[in-house]
């Protein structure tokens, strides 16, 4: 069979080691800046808001009592936010 592709596994493994690498490189970099914005006083009730949904982030969208509890209290700080800015 004349032009078939040959796959090159070592192409192929340094390509995704290279994928891996930088995907780690992006993970480490996002959670250093979390924790430098995290690290810092709000500004004002938006801010506090802010903080609350990256330091819970995933458990926000969990099913039960405990994050359901959680969406209110970041809803009631939205509305008084909302109603300090009016």
């Amino acid at each position: 069979m004349t032009g078939a592709l040959v796959p090159d596994p070592i192409a192929w493994a340094t390509a995704l080691e290279k994928l891996l690498d930088a995907r780690q490189e992006v993970v480490e970099a996002v959670e250093m800046a979390e924790q430098e914005l995290l690290a810092l006083h709000a500004p004002d009730i938006s801010g506090v808001i802010q903080k609350l949904i990256i330091f819970f982030g995933e458990e926000l969208f969990d099913e039960g009592t405990h994050a359901e509890n959680l969406r209110r209290a970041i809803g009631d700080l939205r509305r008084i936010a909302n109603e300090l800015e009016d």
